[in-house]
């Protein structure tokens, strides 16, 4: 998995902003690797890359888990990945008035938005 000039890790790459992100990491001959909760989706989301000829891999990923963070970096390493670049791009958007959410939502988004 390991290139002379590392990996682009995208957080949250499998959709949105973040894939876009990786498009353009991609297209400019950088690897990325598009991390994700959902497995499904960081599949769909690497293959199409690779279908657009970009040097794409996944990992499942879980930021506002340490675990799943240490995880999937102990896995990436395995592998023989470098990474060079960090998106952090991965966040929830919790909908509502801010003022009436309840806590475990707002945990969620903290523990996402802010210490993931």
């Amino acid at each position: 998995m390991g290139s002379e000039a590392g990996a682009a890790l995208v957080t949250g790459g499998n959709r949105g902003i973040g894939l876009e992100v990786c498009r353009g990491l991609g297209r400019l001959g950088r690897r990325v690797i598009v991390a994700g909760r959902d497995s499904a989706a960081v599949e769909q989301a690497v293959a199409e890359l690779r279908h657009e000829k970009i040097d794409a891999a996944g990992a499942i990923m879980d930021i506002a888990s340490r675990e799943s963070v240490t995880e999937a970096a102990e896995r990436l390493f395995a592998e023989g990945a470098r990474i060079d670049v960090l998106v952090n791009n991965a966040g929830v958007y919790p909908t509502g008035e801010v003022l009436t959410l309840g806590e475990e939502t707002m945990r969620r988004a903290c523990d996402v938005n802010v210490l993931g």
